[in-house]
This record gives structure tokens, C-alpha cells and sequence, in this order.
């Protein structure tokens, strides 16, 4: 059984924090925080008490792990990851991201190319034709073990790789 934990951003000092969520009643707009837990700090894993959290950063952890990213990461796969995938073709070598996405239809963590990213995000295009080729494919399970993906942030700390 895979352990339930969230990360958010802290809405203090925009660090990671790590724990279960909990909603705070508002009447302007969802706020959340987020209950015991620790928060990565330059030098390590540090105990914090509750903490308020930004919900647009709010993610999920898939259960999965991997042992492909740069080594200032966490290896455990959280929703709203980047991963960056290198295929070498006769023309040089085709670099592609892709962000970690819960798809609500299908009840499941799908990889998703950069540039669909805001369309899915945005839009329901499950039953889309043009999109079927990605819900056939992108199950992030299916690219568990896929050793050409590297994890190489997330978009909160790394916008641009949207792009």
C-alpha cells in the first residue's frame, strides 16, 4: 500500500512542506494547511509545526520513486513533476518534458508533454479524439521503470521548462 502525503508550498517562505492537508475555513477563498510533518531545508529535514500552504501548489505523491533525477531532488514522484526524456535521432538529440498530471476521469497519474499541459489543465478533453493517443499512452505506471526519464524538478520551481 502506498503511504498518503501531500507537498505544498508555504505561503511564508515558499518552501516545500510535506504532511496531510487540512482545508481553513475562508470566506474570500480555499485556504489550506498543512498538519505535522517535516520541511526540506538546505541542510536538511527540518520538524515544523502546522503550516499555511499555497492550494495552486498542493500536490499528491504517486507512490512512486525513482532513482533518475538531479540529486538536490526527492526521488519520490509528486503530482505537478517535471521529467525530461532524451531521444537521440540521425538529426542530434530531441530533448522533451513532460509533467505528472491526476487525471479524475480515469482515477490515475498520467505523464503529460509540456505543451498539452494548460489544454488539460484547463479543459475536459478526455473524450476528444485528438487527444485519445494520450490517455492510451501516458500512464505514468507504464513509464516506472523507463530509464530515459529523468525527473528534473516541478513546475512551481521550474516554469520555464513549460515552455
Amino acid at each position: 500500500m502506498r503511504p498518503i502525503l501531500f507537498r505544498a508550498k508555504t505561503i511564508y517562505n515558499n518552501t516545500w512542506i510535506y504532511g496531510y492537508p487540512r482545508e481553513i475555513w475562508s470566506d474570500k477563498e480555499d485556504r489550506f494547511i498543512i498538519c505535522p510533518s517535516k520541511r526540506w531545508e538546505s541542510d536538511g529535514w527540518d520538524d515544523v509545526e502546522e503550516c499555511e500552504v499555497n492550494p495552486d501548489t498542493l500536490g499528491l505523491f504517486t507512490g512512486l520513486m525513482t532513482n533518475n533525477c538531479k540529486t538536490i531532488l526527492d526521488k519520490r514522484v509528486f503530482e505537478y513533476d517535471l521529467f525530461r526524456h532524451t531521444k537521440e535521432t540521425d538529426e542530434g538529440d530531441i530533448t522533451n518534458y513532460s509533467v505528472v498530471m491526476w487525471i479524475e476521469k480515469y482515477a490515475a497519474f498520467y505523464l503529460i508533454p509540456v505543451e498539452y499541459y494548460e489544454t488539460i489543465r484547463d479543459n475536459d478533453v478526455i473524450d476528444e479524439k485528438e487527444f485519445s493517443w494520450l490517455f492510451d499512452e501516458a500512464l505514468l505506471s507504464d513509464f516506472s521503470s523507463d530509464i530515459c526519464l529523468t525527473k528534473v524538478g516541478n513546475i512551481f520551481d521550474n516554469p520555464e521548462l513549460l515552455i
